[in-house]
């Protein structure tokens, strides 16, 4: 069935939604864990210098918004005001 919902042509996503719905009923959840990397010392420091330089400085990052945007205020990339 999903095989088929995800190659569908017409309401893929829909398709696709009602076969993860069949496919996740009655699941239990049985453990959750997480990992929180923290940044190495003096790394907020060293941006804020890199900047008052003129050094241009970006993040690519494949998480969510928010975690980006928590990671970028952490390591001074974004100031509050910013938001």
């Amino acid at each position: 069935d999903f095989q088929q919902a995800s190659i569908a042509i017409e309401d893929r996503a829909g398709k696709v939604a009602v076969c993860a719905a069949q496919i996740e009923g009655g699941l239990e959840l049985l453990g959750a864990t997480a990992v929180e990397d923290k940044l190495q010392e003096g790394v907020p420091e060293t941006i804020d210098a890199m900047r008052h330089a003129g050094v241009q400085v970006w993040m690519l990052t494949g998480d969510k918004l928010e975690t980006a945007i928590s990671i970028a205020l952490t390591c001074n990339l974004l100031k509050e005001w910013m938001k």
